[in-house]
């Protein structure tokens, strides 16, 4: 059995199907895409807010105009937000909500933890 192989399934505890290369390829991917603060911050900001203009993320998160519009061009490349011309403006929405559901649990799973450890040193 390989590592892809019989892995236990954390939502019903069953068998797990055995997972793909492709699929472990693709899944890291999106790991280190939501990993970066500044792109978690934009798509928080678009959950949000919904559409909007890199002026407007770049003034709400505070990162610089090239380096937001970086971040969503490698969004939009990934497929986790797209993009319309208004005006001489581009504005974003989120496209991928379940990468949303992702980083939100990521999140969630940290206040957690961070409970559970003031709990341990009884605070």
């Amino acid at each position: 059995m390989t590592a892809l192989e019989g892995r236990p399934d954390a939502a019903g505890g069953g068998e797990r199907r055995p997972v793909s290369e492709r699929a472990l390829e693709e899944a890291t991917s999106l790991l280190d895409l939501l990993g970066d603060r500044t792109r978690a911050l934009i798509l928080l900001h678009l959950e949000q807010h919904g559409s909007c203009a890199v002026g407007e993320i770049h003034d709400a998160i505070g990162s610089s105009l090239a380096n937001v519009s970086r971040h969503l061009s490698l969004l939009y490349r990934a497929r986790l937000v797209e993009r319309a011309k208004d005006g001489m403006h581009v504005r974003y929405t989120l496209r991928d909500w379940s990468a949303l559901r992702l980083l939100d649990g990521s999140i969630a799973c940290v206040i957690a933890r961070a409970e559970e450890e003031r709990e341990a040193l009884g605070r």
